[in-house]
C-alpha cells in the first residue's frame, strides 16, 4: 500500500510540474511576429523609401506611413483576422519637392509627421507635412460613371446617353493647406482634442492652427532672441495633452520638457511646469545625449513620457523635480560616445510611446531592435525585427549596426499590436494576450 501510494504521488508531482513549464513556456514568447511590408533584405536603401513617419488612427482601424519620397500608404485593418492584420487601402503623392526663391534653398518632399484628424461620415482626414508645408487631406471612396449610350435595334436611333457604374477607387483631395508660417524645419504636428486646431512646431517657434482658416495663424511660443548668438535651446517637438485642450508640452535639445497652458495667456512666455534632471555630470557630449527627441502624455494625462538618446523617462505632471522612473536604453553605448559623433548617429531622434492601457512603454533602438518596459520596471522586453523574434537580455551593437535604426515606432490605441519602422521596411509585431 506504501509502495502504491508513493507511486500515486510521483505521478501527480510530475503531472503538475509538466503544467508549470507549459504555463511558463506561453509567458515567455511575449510578442510575436505578424507581417511586415517592404523589402526586407534590400541592402542599397534609397532616402525616398525610408520610413520616416507612423501614426493610427484613434480607433485603430487604420495606419499611416509616410517616407522620404513624399508619399503617404494608408493600410487598413483586416476585419476577417481575429489578430491585428493590416492590408493596403491606398497610396497617394502628399507632398513634392520645391525650391524657395528667398532661401535659394530646395525643400525636401520627406513626409516629417502625420496626424489622424476625426472622420466626418465615410470620409478620412488626415494631416501630413513636409520641413515647411502642413496639408490637410480628404481620403473617401468615389464612383466611376461611365457614360452608355446604344441604338435602338428598331429605328436605328440613338437613344439617350445613360450613365452606369463602372467601379470604386479610392480618391485623395487636399482640402487645406497651411504654408508660409515656418522659418525652420517643422519637427512636429499635434491635432488638439476639440477636434478643431492644431499646433505645428519648428526649432524656433510653435503655431497655433484652426483647421478651417489656412491663413490665419498665432503664435503661442516663441524662443527666437533678438540676438542668435544668445540662442542656447532649440524647440525639438510639441504635443498637446489628451483630454485638456488647454495643455501642451514642448521639449528642447537643453533636456528640458515644459509643459504650458493656454489659459495664461496668448502667448505662453512662460512655462507651468519645467521637467528636468539638475546637477549632472557635465562632460563634451552631455548636451547632446541630453536632448530631448519626444515626449508624450500617458492616455490618463497623468504622467509624461520622454526620451533622450540615452535613456527612457516617465515624469509625474505634478512632480518636476525627479523622475518616477528611468529606463536606460542605450547604456551600452556610452563608451562608444565619440564613434557615434563622428558618424551622426549621437543626432538620431528615437520615438517613444504608452500603450493604449498606460502600463507599458515603446521605443526604438539600433541594429533593428525595439524596446518594451513594463512602467513598474519589472519587465524589459529587447528584440530584433525579424519573421521570428528572439529576446535578448541585453543590448550589443557593433559599428555596422547602426545604419540599421528603429527611429519610427507606434502603439495600436486598444490592442497589444505595435507597428515598428526598420529604415525601408514596416514590421506589426503583435502581443500574446
Amino acid at each position: 500500500k506504501k509502495k502504491k501510494g508513493k507511486k500515486k504521488l510521483n505521478k501527480l508531482k510530475k503531472k503538475k510540474m509538466t503544467f508549470f513549464i507549459k504555463k511558463k513556456g506561453k509567458q515567455e514568447g511575449e510578442w510575436r511576429y505578424q507581417q511586415h511590408f517592404g523589402d526586407i533584405h534590400c541592402k542599397d536603401v534609397k532616402e525616398e523609401d525610408i520610413i520616416s513617419a507612423l501614426e493610427f488612427d484613434k480607433e485603430g482601424k487604420y495606419l499611416a506611413i509616410g517616407d522620404g519620397g513624399g508619399r503617404i500608404v494608408i493600410l487598413k485593418k483586416n476585419p476577417q483576422v481575429k489578430s491585428t492584420e493590416f492590408q493596403v487601402l491606398t497610396e497617394f503623392q502628399s507632398h513634392e519637392m520645391k525650391f524657395d526663391t528667398l532661401k535659394s534653398e530646395e525643400i525636401p518632399q520627406q513626409i516629417k509627421q502625420i496626424k489622424w484628424v476625426p472622420k466626418v461620415n465615410d470620409s478620412l482626414f488626415l494631416l501630413t507635412s513636409n520641413a515647411k508645408t502642413v496639408k490637410l487631406w480628404k481620403i473617401y471612396r468615389k464612383t466611376l460613371h461611365k457614360v452608355v449610350t446604344q441604338q435602338s435595334p428598331t429605328t436605328g436611333k440613338l437613344e439617350i446617353p445613360r450613365l452606369s457604374d463602372s467601379k470604386v477607387i479610392m480618391a485623395h483631395n487636399p482640402k487645406k493647406e497651411y504654408k508660409n508660417a515656418h522659418e525652420f524645419t517643422i519637427n512636429s504636428v499635434s491635432t488638439n482634442s476639440d477636434g478643431e486646431t492644431f499646433l505645428s512646431a519648428d526649432d524656433l517657434r510653435i503655431n497655433l492652427w484652426h483647421m478651417d482658416y489656412p491663413d490665419a495663424k498665432h503664435t503661442i511660443v516663441d524662443i527666437k532672441p533678438d540676438d542668435m548668438k544668445n540662442l542656447s535651446e532649440v524647440i525639438t517637438s510639441a504635443t498637446f495633452h489628451n483630454t485638456d485642450c488647454n495643455q501642451f508640452i514642448y521639449t528642447t535639445t537643453s533636456g528640458v520638457t515644459k509643459l504650458c497652458d493656454l489659459r495664461t495667456g496668448a502667448t505662453c512666455g512662460h512655462h507651468e511646469r519645467e521637467f528636468s534632471l539638475k546637477g549632472t555630470e557635465k562632460g563634451f557630449f552631455t548636451e547632446t545625449i541630453a536632448a530631448v527627441s519626444d515626449a508624450k502624455f500617458s492616455p490618463d494625462g497623468r504622467y509624461i513620457l520622454s526620451r533622450d538618446y540615452m535613456t527612457l523617462k516617465i515624469w509625474d505632471v505634478k512632480m518636476e523635480k525627479r523622475p518616477l522612473k528611468t529606463f536606460y536604453v542605450h547604456e551600452c553605448l556610452r563608451a562608444k560616445l565619440y564613434d557615434l559623433y563622428e558618424n551622426d548617429c549621437i543626432f538620431d531622434k528615437f520615438d517613444c510611446h504608452w500603450s493604449g492601457d498606460g502600463r507599458q512603454v515603446l521605443t526604438g533602438s539600433y541594429k533593428n531592435t525595439f524596446n518594451v518596459f513594463d512602467v513598474k520596471g519589472k519587465k524589459h522586453y529587447l528584440s530584433e525585427c525579424a519573421r521570428k523574434l528572439k529576446p535578448k537580455k541585453e543590448a550589443n551593437f557593433s559599428l555596422l549596426d547602426y545604419s540599421k535604426k528603429v527611429l519610427r515606432t507606434a502603439w495600436h490605441p486598444y490592442d497589444q499590436s505595435l507597428a515598428i519602422a526598420t529604415v525601408n521596411s514596416l514590421y506589426i509585431i503583435n502581443g500574446n494576450s
